[in-house]
């Protein structure tokens, strides 16, 4: 299996946090926060089935994550492939899939 980036299942989510930050001012506390009201139902990991992984950060922001190839919740940790010359932007063996911060174009 490759460890090539996955395409961007979370555009479409990233948007309905940002409905949520106009609407009233902050992003969810939790991604539960945006269904019905902006969403509705939860984009899932392709791993396990289960939501994709959200949480706020310290500085505003939030924290958005697949666990990954190894199907393993790292926490949000992104690990990149020890091959210096691998076009992957995620290592195969440890770490998560990471979306973080604010989107380019909202």
């Amino acid at each position: 299996m490759s460890a090539r980036r996955p395409s961007k299942p979370c555009g479409s989510f990233w948007r309905r946090k940002h409905r949520h930050l106009a609407a009233k001012g902050s992003y969810p506390d939790n991604q539960e926060a945006l269904v019905p009201e902006f969403a509705s139902q939860l984009p899932h990991d392709i791993f396990d089935g289960r939501p994709l992984r959200y949480r706020r950060t310290d500085d505003g922001k939030y924290l958005l994550y697949s666990i990954g190839w190894n199907s393993k919740d790292d926490g949000g940790t992104m690990e990149q492939p020890k091959d210096a010359q691998s076009k992957a932007n995620w290592s195969a063996e440890k770490g998560d899939w990471v979306w973080q911060g604010v989107p380019k174009h909202p």
